[in-house]
């Protein structure tokens, strides 16, 4: 392999890495708001609110979370060579 192929494949590992990162930042932010959202649900009807239509969002904002988390260890590890 060439300087140039090296270079390519580090530079591509360091992008690999920070989208990883972003990707997990977005998972937490996923996580925190499915929390939020299930609080919500526990003490939202007593202000009057529909504990289904708030139960589904924070099932579908924890869903989002895992997602983004499988995605990131994903693109964290990287091709593996066996």
């Amino acid at each position: 392999m060439g300087r140039d192929a090296v270079n390519l494949d580090r530079r591509r590992a360091i992008v690999r890495r920070v989208l990883a990162v972003l990707l997990g930042l977005c998972a937490l932010g996923l996580l925190l708001f499915a929390l939020y959202a299930l609080a919500w649900t526990v003490y939202g009807p007593s202000f009057g609110t529909d504990p289904a239509h708030t139960g589904v969002v924070a099932l579908g904002a924890a869903v989002g979370a895992g997602l983004s988390t499988w995605g990131a260890v994903k693109l964290w590890r990287g091709k593996r060579k066996t």
